[in-house]
């Protein structure tokens, strides 16, 4: 690969050019999320990393009955994302 040195001496260029990479990263990450999901189903690793809860907790929540799991094999559960967003709703103060 050749690389080159870029100077930027706009403020504006550099302003659109930090847009484009965000938007590149924003659809990245959208991308990567469609592959660790299935419909309204998110796998563990995703639903760990959109709320910040670990499998101990997850495992409570699914437990108490306050969110829904499945698998398809025993090690690799899902989520329901509306569980969760319908705990976020029910827990907002």
């Amino acid at each position: 690969m050749n690389r080159e040195t870029l100077y930027i001496n706009n403020e504006a260029q550099v302003k659109s050019l930090e847009k484009k990479i965000d938007d590149l990263y924003n659809i990245i990450e959208k991308f990567i999320a469609e592959k660790q999901s299935i419909g309204d189903w998110m796998n563990e690793e995703l639903t760990m990393n959109i709320t910040g809860l670990g499998k101990t907790k997850l495992y409570e929540l699914r437990n108490t009955g306050k969110v829904r799991s499945s698998s398809l094999t025993e090690r690799k559960l899902f989520y329901r994302r509306s569980d969760l967003e319908r705990l976020l709703n029910k827990n907002q103060k």
